[in-house]
């Protein structure tokens, strides 16, 4: 009977070392995921900071041909 007892407890101890090799993999995806999106999501900042550069550096350079020129402001709120 004892030895069956050792196969039992052989068997679960195999089960629960799947169960922790299935975790760790699982774990590691999910890392793998988030890195992936953490990567996309530093792009998309770059890529938005990268439009709003030319949109300012076409604001100024299209600026001097407008007839109309809005006042434009220091930081401290007063007009040039």
């Amino acid at each position: 009977m004892g030895m069956v007892i050792l196969w039992q407890h052989m068997l679960r101890e195999m089960q629960l070392g799947k169960m922790e090799i299935r975790l760790v993999i699982q774990l590691q995806a999910e890392e793998y995921d988030l890195m992936a999106a953490s990567a996309d999501l530093d792009e998309i900042e770059e890529v938005n900071a990268n439009c709003i550069l030319m949109a300012n550096l076409q604001q100024a350079s299209t600026s001097g041909t407008q007839s109309d020129k809005a006042p434009v402001y220091d930081s401290d709120g007063s007009a040039e």
